[in-house]
């Protein structure tokens, strides 16, 4: 970790948790979006959707069955 902050890495998106979680160390902001197939827990399955603007991220998970039809209507509210 002390590699990446040193690099200037201010954001890891990961995978393949089985469930959603978040974690900050420093200015390093560590996500884990849950199972797309069998989550656990009481999670859902769905997928994260991301928006990069310049040095600005923002994220979303969105359930399927409630994944929005247009991603750009829910990018202000994102997280």
């Amino acid at each position: 970790m002390a590699d990446l902050q040193r690099a200037g890495v201010r954001w890891i998106f990961c995978d393949h948790l089985h469930r959603n979680a978040e974690a900050q160390d420093g200015q390093t902001t560590v996500i884990t979006t849950g199972a797309a197939g069998k989550p656990l827990g009481s999670g859902k399955s769905g997928i994260r959707l991301i928006w990069i603007n310049g040095r600005n991220v923002s994220h979303r998970y969105a359930e399927f069955g409630n994944l929005p039809h247009d991603a750009r209507q829910i990018s202000a509210a994102a997280k």
